[in-house]
């Protein structure tokens, strides 16, 4: 036997049994992770194999080719083509496939095919071409009115070249005569929609129709649309309402002939106002001249175009504001603003401001208060007139309201006596004093002076209710100096004084700490 030769005798028949069997599991497992192989190996092969064929496949490119493009404009209104350069030997561009391109840009909307065509007819390569446009929305028109008049009821004073104001060019009014077309209601009309070349449709706002016209004394019976005075009167616009009011002109000139007029409405003189006459309005006062010692009383404003010399006896007095171009020796009281190129000795009070206009504006001598401050291009002048200028709450006014809750308080105590005289006797009554019969007949007399009493405290404190809102209306007003300030002006701001003891320029005066102080008006 060789050296490796085994002899079958030496070999033990279970260990061959049991070798056997482990082969046989070896053998199985073997077999086992040879399937799980094979399955790896197919699913290798299979992603090789899809790999491939991607890599085979071809991405189409655009018959157009890479240079053209296809740009919408920022509102979307306009669309442009650029067709790059065909290459040598290359088919002709084809105008579906134009079409395709640019309804995968996204614009389908407003596409001219004629300048599609244009461009491919004349070899217009490498540049922009507008091939697509959209239709623009169109905004519709709200309901409106239009006015055959100014609708503004007021236009203030032109202030000229040379700083001085020309109240000759100021307006209050307008007269119409019956029948006279005040306004034409226009309708609302709707805008039309738009579409942008990518085919968004674009809305137009809503529009909106306005209320008919209210007001006095006019008309729209004939024609909803159209509406007209029913009389000869001043018309006046204020909101959705058109008023005629009636008013009393006077061509010429108001002498003391003349005497005095009144009138409910508004009351025009086309000429000049002579002494002596007294002219009262329940509304405007408009002169378009001159006035001289005349009397006048507006319930709205008063306007004077040419000024007034008024020799210490003219009078004005309105409502609301007084314009004129200048005021001498008058005596002027407005509840809103008075306004004049020049104020000449004169008084005046203003619930207001008082406003010597313009940069030639001046106040000289005399005594000028506006409740709201005082603006004035200068105040006095050379020979030192006297010249008080004052605002705020006046010293009177003040003075008023301590006397008033001073009486307030009087006519509390007298009535707390009466009260008291009034309780005694009823108590009196009520014990059936001896005494109560002689003071019953008292009684009587003492209810009406308490009623009295009553009624005198209610009018007084109504009246100091008044005068304080005075004091609290004028408090922080100031006055503006625009140009000099003489020597003999008196600054006043409500109860306190600054003399005026040197010339000086441009200020402006307020009240602070309980004095008058003073500071530099940077203009």
């Amino acid at each position: 036997m060789g050296e490796f030769d085994v002899n079958p005798s030496d070999v033990n028949p279970a260990e061959e049994e049991k070798s056997a069997a482990e082969i046989a599991k070896e053998l199985n497992e073997a077999s086992s992770e040879s399937a799980q192989l094979d399955m790896l190996l197919e699913k290798i092969a299979s992603a090789q194999e899809e790999i491939a064929k991607s890599e085979e496949e071809v991405i189409p490119q655009s018959p157009l080719g890479a240079d053209s493009y296809v740009r919408i404009s920022e509102d979307g209104m306009t669309a442009y083509l650029l067709l790059g350069t065909p290459e040598e030997g290359a088919d002709p561009y084809d105008i579906d496939d134009i079409m395709d391109f640019i309804d995968e840009n996204g614009v389908t909307y407003g596409v001219e095919m004629g300048r599609i065509n244009g461009m491919l007819i004349a070899g217009m390569y490498d540049r922009e071409e507008e091939i697509a446009f959209g239709t623009p929305m169109v905004e519709g028109n709200d309901g409106y009115y239009e006015y055959f008049f100014s609708p503004d009821t007021h236009t203030g004073p032109k202030v000229l070249e040379d700083g001085s104001v020309d109240y000759q060019a100021m307006h209050m009014l307008q007269n119409v005569k019956t029948g006279d077309k005040l306004a034409l209601y226009h309708h609302a009309v709707a805008g039309t929609e738009g579409t942008d070349v990518r085919g968004n449709v674009i809305k137009p706002a809503p529009v909106k129709d306005l209320k008919p016209l209210k007001g006095m004394n006019i008309s729209n019976e004939e024609d909803p649309d159209i509406y007209v005075s029913l009389i000869d009167g001043k018309v006046e616009l204020k909101g959705d309402r058109i008023d005629i009011q009636g008013t009393h002109e006077i061509r010429g000139d108001v002498d003391y002939l003349t005497g005095k007029i009144e009138f409910y409405g508004d009351i025009i003189v086309n000429g000049n106002v002579e002494s002596g006459v007294t002219l009262r309005a329940g509304r405007n006062i408009i002169i378009n001249g001159t006035a001289a010692a005349a009397s006048l009383f507006a319930g709205g404003d008063i306007i004077i175009s040419k000024g007034v010399t008024g020799s210490q006896n003219a009078k004005l007095s309105a409502r609301g504001n007084i314009f004129s171009n200048f005021l001498e020796y008058c005596n002027v009281d407005a509840g809103g603003n008075v306004e004049a190129n020049a104020i000449l000795d004169s008084h005046v009070n203003a619930s207001g401001k008082v406003i010597a206009t313009g940069g030639k504006g001046r106040i000289i001598g005399g005594y000028v208060h506006g409740m709201l401050g005082v603006v004035s291009g200068s105040a006095g002048n050379n020979t030192e007139i006297k010249t008080i200028i004052h605002s705020g709450y006046e010293p009177k006014t003040y003075e008023e309201v301590v006397r008033l809750t001073n009486e307030e308080k009087a006519q509390t105590e007298k009535l707390q006596q009466v009260v008291a005289e009034m309780t005694e006797i009823i108590q009196a009554k009520a014990q059936k004093n001896w005494k109560a019969k002689a003071l019953e007949t008292k009684l009587p007399e003492l209810e009406e002076r308490k009623n009295a009493i009553y009624r005198n405290l209610d009018t007084i404190r109504s009246d100091i209710e008044f005068y304080k809102m005075i004091l609290e209306k004028g408090k922080g007003s100031k006055i503006e100096i625009k140009g000099p300030v003489h020597a003999g002006v008196l600054i006043s701001i409500e109860t306190s004084n600054m003399p005026i003891d040197k010339d000086t320029s441009y200020m402006r005066y307020f009240k602070a700490g309980g004095r008058v102080q003073s500071e530099v008006l940077v203009l």
